[in-house]
């Protein structure tokens, strides 16, 4: 079972994602926020297998929260989504260490 937290502002999505990915086989979102920097201590309590990070929510920035979660729990795989089309984010995600990025 792959253990999922979604850490997404925009209420449609996030509700999107959660529904789509609990109807999976084999996958399950064991936590949501909508605030990046409550990323870390979810990840400490929940012990995810993956991150979907935003880019931005409530005003962080969601890659500062993915290398932070890199760097204390390297087994966790992050994937950075935006609906941004800023090309910087892509160079800061690799830097951060994400796995994967999404527009």
């Amino acid at each position: 079972m792959i253990k999922i937290l979604i850490v997404e502002d925009q209420a449609m999505l996030k509700d999107s994602l959660e529904y789509l990915l609990n109807n999976q086989d084999g996958m399950k979102v064991i936590a949501v926020t909508d605030d990046a920097s409550k990323a870390p201590e979810l990840c400490r309590e929940q012990n995810p297998d993956l991150v979907l990070m935003d880019v931005i929510t409530k005003e962080t920035n969601g890659i500062v929260f993915a290398a932070q979660i890199r760097k204390e729990m390297p087994q966790i795989k992050i994937v950075i989504m935006t609906a941004f089309p800023e090309i910087t984010f892509i160079d800061e995600a690799r830097k951060a260490g994400a796995h994967s990025f999404i527009f």
